[in-house]
C-alpha cells in the first residue's frame, strides 16, 4: 500500500475531472482539500461493494456513528465531534459503478458549510487497482478549518491500514471482522429465552441443525445484519434450501424469537417506505418523497417480506455511520445529474443484461446488452427516450441533457433481485396460513403475488355420489377425500387456498411440484380403491396472480385462476389437464418424464378467454374405469 499523499500536480488534474460547483465556492472561504492515493491489491469486483457501504466502512474506521432522519423527501444527519454538533442534508449522491462516487453535504451548523468526499478507482492490473480518496471542505471559519487540517491527515493513515486489511480478506473470500462485528453474548434472560425457542422449534419437527444456525446467527450476527432479515439471502450464504428456512422463519415468530414484517417497496429507488407488522396494515398505495412518485402496492414487486428479532430476545436498532446511498440502491449502476445543456460520456462496466435509463422526468429507456450486438455508443437524452437498444457489453453512454434544468440520469439493472421474500412466496406456505390464520388483507388492496401455478380438483360424478351414499356417508367420505389431498399438497411444497363445495383450489410456486402432486392426487383414488368410492379430475394453470379479500379468507383472483378452473372441463376421472404454461415451466418437462405419464394434445374452445387454446392431457391409467362414463373421451389435436 503505497503512501496516501499526492502532488499538487495531481491534485489539480484531479479536481479538473470534478470540479467545484460554483454555488458551494460563492461567499465562503478557500476550500482546504486532502486527496490521498492508494494501491489497492485486489480486484475491483470484489472491493467495490466494500467501498461503496460507506456505513461500515466509517464504523471500522472508527468514525463517530450519525443520526439520520428523512423529512419532506431530504435526509437530514446530525452527528457530535469532539463535542460540536453537526447538522447538514445529503445532496443526492452521484456515482458510476466500478469507476467513481460523490457525496455532497449542506452543512447548516459545525465545522464547515460544505464537504465533498470522492472516491475514483483505476484497474492497473486483473487483480489491483488504484485508489483516489479525495475530502475538500468549505470550512466555517477559522476554528473549524483548523480542526479539519489537524484530524485529517491520520485520517488517511487509517484509510490506508483499513484497505490494506479488507484486501487481504478479499483475495481469501473472506470477510474483515472489522467490517462484521460479531456480537460476544446476550444477556442471561434473553439467552433463556432463546434456548426456550429452539426447544419449541426443534420439538415441532423443524431441522435441528438449521434451528441452531438460525439462533447462533441471532446471538451474535451484525446489528447492521439484523435490521432486516432476508431469509432468501442467509439461505443463500448457509447453503439451505430457502422455503425451509422461511418455514423455520415463520415458526420463529410464534415462538417469540422474530416479528414479521410487510415491507412496501418504491419501485424507483427501491428503499423501504413503509413497515407493517400485519398483512391488514398494507395498504392500496404509498408514496416515496424521496422519488417523488405516488405508486400502488399491486405491482408483484412492491412489497416485500422480512423479518426482524424480537426485541424479547435482542434489541437492534437502525445505526448508521454514513448514508451509503450507493449501497442502498446496488441495482442503481449510474446515478449524475446533468446541468441545462450539460454532456457527459460514460463506459460502462456492468457486464451483459437487461437495464433501464431514465430520467428524473420519467423519460426512459430499455438498454440490452449482449456480446451479439452492436458495439457504438449509445447517445441519450430525456427528449430523445423510449424504445429498447442494444449495444456490446463496456458499451459508452453519450448522455446529453437537453432541458432547461437539471435533470438525474439513472441507469438501473431492470430485473428486481431474487433475494427478496414476496408475498407470493409467504402465502403458498400452509405454515403462513396456519400461524397468521387471524391475518387478512384490507378490502380495498389487491396484492400481486407473482407466477403461481394453480391446481384444481373436483370429483367426477358427485351428482350421483351424493344420491346414492346419503348425506352421513358421503360427508365422511369428501371430509377424508379433502384430508388426503390436503396431505399431498403439502408435501409437495403447495397450499391450499380455499374449497368450493367437494373441489380444491391449490397454489404452488413451482411448477414441477404442482405436476408432481397432480400426479400423486391421481394415484390415491384409483379406479380399483374399494374403501373409497370417488374419482376426481385435476387441472394445472401457470400465471400471474393477485390475493384479493374475500369475506375473511385470502384468496387467488385473475386470468390464470380462470382458466386453471375451466380447464377441468376437459378432463375426467383419473385424468389431469394442463397448460401450455405449465409444460414450458422450469423442470416440467424433466418430471413428466421422470413419472412415464403419456401425454396427448387437445384443441380447446374456450370463447370466454379468446377462442381455441392448446390443452395438454394425462391419463392415469389405474385411475379409469374402463366400464365408467366419468373418463372424457380421448381427444387428439
Amino acid at each position: 500500500m503505497a503512501a496516501p499523499s499526492v502532488s499538487p500536480e495531481q491534485l489539480t488534474a484531479f479536481l479538473e475531472r470534478f470540479a467545484w460547483p460554483e454555488h458551494m465556492l460563492a461567499g465562503g472561504r478557500a476550500p482546504l482539500e486532502f486527496l490521498w492515493r492508494f494501491e489497492v491489491d485486489a480486484p475491483i469486483a470484489s472491493m467495490w461493494p466494500l467501498l461503496i457501504d460507506t456505513s461500515r466502512f466509517n464504523r471500522a474506521l472508527g468514525l463517530t456513528e450519525m443520526n439520520y432522519e428523512e423529512r419532506d423527501g431530504r435526509l437530514h444527519g446530525t452527528v457530535i465531534n469532539g463535542g460540536f454538533r453537526q447538522t447538514w442534508v445529503e445532496v443526492p449522491w452521484q456515482w458510476i459503478h466500478g469507476h467513481h462516487m460523490e457525496a455532497v453535504r449542506d452543512y447548516s451548523e459545525g465545522f464547515g458549510r460544505w464537504v465533498r468526499a470522492i472516491y475514483e478507482v483505476t484497474e492497473v492490473r486483473e487483480s489491483s487497482f488504484e485508489l483516489l480518496v479525495y475530502f475538500g471542505w468549505i470550512p466555517r471559519g477559522w476554528l473549524g478549518e483548523k480542526i479539519l487540517a489537524f484530524a485529517f491527515p491520520k485520517l488517511g493513515e487509517d484509510y490506508g491500514r483499513l484497505l490494506a486489511e479488507l484486501a487481504t480478506a478479499a483475495r481469501q473470500a473472506k470477510v474483515s471482522p472489522r467490517f462484521e462485528v460479531s456480537r460476544p453474548s446476550l444477556d442471561e434472560a434473553s439467552e433463556a429465552r432463546l434456548a426456550v425457542g429452539v426447544r419449541e422449534l426443534i420439538s415441532a419437527e423443524l431441522p435441528a441443525p438449521l434451528v441452531r444456525q438460525l439462533a447462533a446467527h441471532l446471538r451474535s450476527a451484525d446489528d447492521l445484519d439484523l435490521a432486516r432479515i432476508q431469509p432468501k439471502v442467509l439461505a443463500r450464504r448457509w447453503g439451505a434450501d430457502t422455503r425451509t428456512l422461511l418455514r423455520v422463519a415463520l415458526h420463529a415468530t410464534r415462538v417469540g424469537l422474530l416479528d414479521l414484517s410487510w415491507d412496501i417497496v418504491c419501485p424507483h429507488c427501491r428503499g423501504t417506505r413503509e413497515e407493517h407488522a400485519s398483512l391488514s396494515r398494507v395498504p392500496g398505495e404509498s408514496r416515496c418523497e424521496v422519488c417523488e412518485i405516488d405508486f400502488d402496492t399491486r405491482s408483484e414487486v412492491s412489497v416485500e417480506v422480512s423479518f426482524r428479532v424480537n426485541p424479547a430476545i435482542r434489541k437492534v436498532g437502525l445505526h448508521a455511520w454514513c448514508a451509503a446511498e450507493p449501497s442502498h440502491r446496488e441495482h442503481i449502476l449510474v446515478q449524475l445529474r446533468l446541468a441545462p445543456d450539460e454532456r457527459r460520456r460514460v463506459t460502462l462496466t456492468v457486464g451483459e443484461g437487461l437495464f433501464r435509463l431514465r430520467g428524473s422526468e420519467g423519460a426512459t429507456t430499455m438498454l440490452d446488452l449482449s456480446p451479439a450486438a452492436d458495439p457504438a455508443p449509445l447517445a441519450w437524452t430525456p427528449t430523445n427516450s423510449g424504445g429498447e437498444h442494444s449495444r456490446a457489453p463496456r458499451p459508452i453512454l453519450e448522455l446529453h441533457n437537453d432541458r432547461d434544468q437539471p435533470i438525474d440520469f439513472v441507469l438501473e439493472r431492470a430485473r428486481w433481485s431474487d433475494e427478496a421474500v414476496r408475498p407470493g412466496d409467504l402465502l403458498s406456505l400452509r405454515e403462513f396460513r396456519d400461524i397468521f390464520s387471524a391475518d387478512y388483507l384490507a378490502a380495498d388492496v389487491q396484492l400481486a403475488v407473482g407466477m403461481q401455478t394453480l391446481l384444481f380438483t373436483d370429483m367426477v360424478g358427485s351428482t350421483r355420489f351424493y344420491a346414492t351414499r346419503g348425506d352421513a356417508e358421503a360427508f365422511v367420505q369428501v371430509r377424508r377425500h379433502f384430508a388426503e389431498i390436503f396431505e399431498v399438497v403439502a408435501a409437495q411444497d403447495g397450499v391450499v387456498v380455499k374449497t368450493i363445495g367437494d373441489a380444491v383450489m391449490a397454489a404452488f410456486v413451482d411448477a414441477a411440484s404442482a405436476v408432481r402432486a397432480a400426479h400423486a392426487i391421481q394415484r390415491r383414488f384409483p379406479a380399483s380403491r374399494e374403501d373409497l368410492d370417488i374419482r376426481v379430475r385435476v387441472s394445472l394453470n401457470r400465471g400471474s396472480c393477485i390475493a384479493v379479500r374475500f369475506n375473511t379468507e385470502i384468496d387467488y383472483f385473475g386470468n390464470a385462476v380462470n382458466l386453471a378452473a375451466k380447464l377441468q372441463g376437459s378432463a375426467g376421472a383419473g385424468q389431469v389437464t394442463f397448460s401450455t404454461a405449465v409444460r414450458d415451466a422450469p423442470g416440467v418437462v424433466e418430471v413428466l418424464g421422470e413419472l412415464g405419464v403419456e401425454i396427448e394434445s387437445l384443441t380447446v374452445d374456450l370463447p370466454a378467454l379468446g377462442g381455441e387454446i392448446e390443452v395438454l392431457r394425462w391419463t392415469d391409467e389405474d385411475g379409469v374405469d374402463p366400464a365408467s362414463s366419468l373418463a372424457m373421451p380421448v381427444a387428439r389435436g
